[in-house]
């Protein structure tokens, strides 16, 4: 087991499940942990297309901060506001949702 992951358990969600303030903030912890992990891949990924664009002859640089899961390069006509030769981003969404609060752990169902 992963020990990075061990406060989702199912147990950590289900003691959480009456409570919407608790609920809510492993679920928004559990979401940030995922796109932290996929940033790294995808920044690496990301980067590396760029650097194989601006070897064809582009010239792309960063659009901005580059933030989690919210990446954008571009290739400026001399800084010219918005107007761009070529503009590549990538932007990941990370949903994660438990049981709704009206639901008490007596019925929740879960799988043989």
């Amino acid at each position: 087991m992963n020990k990075e992951y061990q406060n989702f358990s199912i147990n950590a969600f289900d003691k959480n499940t009456l409570n919407n303030e608790s609920k809510d903030a492993i679920r928004e912890k559990l979401a940030t942990k995922i796109q932290q992990e996929i940033h790294q891949v995808v920044l690496q990924k990301f980067q590396n297309i760029v650097e194989n664009l601006n070897f064809m002859g582009h010239n792309l640089h960063p659009d901005g901060e580059q933030e989690i899961c919210d990446l954008s390069y571009r290739d400026d006509w001399e800084n010219a506001s918005y107007n761009c030769k070529l503009r590549v981003s990538f932007v990941g969404v990370v949903s994660v949702s438990y049981v709704n609060s009206s639901h008490t752990l007596q019925e929740i169902e879960y799988p043989e």
